[in-house]
């Protein structure tokens, strides 16, 4: 992931989120609200507008930004994950695009040149940060 300079993380951790966890992280901070990093097809974002948490039947993250509790919680697990992700012995797929604007490659790139006989990294070009709305064909025929 993106994880901010230890100063700014730990503003986040120890500040901001206990303070005011539900608050949503401001959209200049947040890439997520950029649709075309997120969508190849508008009538993606078309749907994710109207299914949106706090609207009627809405599940999903929807437009808003991630809350600050939230965030902190992504970080943490992000950072467990990349700590037992190289010593991992069971199968592994990863699927991630190069070119993705939310998350950045370089993490995914550094799995990919280990050599592990069980883990796959599959680049998925042009499949943006949604890669089951962009790819969802190619995602399909890969975990099935």
């Amino acid at each position: 992931g993106n994880v901010p300079p230890a100063p700014v993380l730990f503003v986040l951790r120890y500040l901001v989120a206990p303070l005011v966890p539900l608050a949503q992280v401001p959209a200049a901070v947040e890439p997520v609200s950029d649709r075309y990093a997120l969508y190849a097809e508008d009538e993606h974002w078309d749907q994710l507008v109207v299914d949106t948490w706090g609207q009627p039947d809405g599940i999903s993250w929807g437009t808003n930004n991630m809350r600050f509790g939230t965030g902190v919680g992504m970080l943490d697990f992000t950072h467990k994950l990349g700590q037992a992700a190289p010593g991992a012995t069971f199968p592994m797929l990863i699927l991630h695009d190069p070119e993705d604007g939310i998350v950045a490659f370089g993490p995914t790139a550094a799995l990919e040149t280990e050599d592990h006989p069980e883990r796959q990294v599959v680049r998925m070009e042009g499949g943006l940060h949604d890669l089951i709305s962009n790819g969802q064909e190619k995602v399909k025929k890969l975990i099935t």
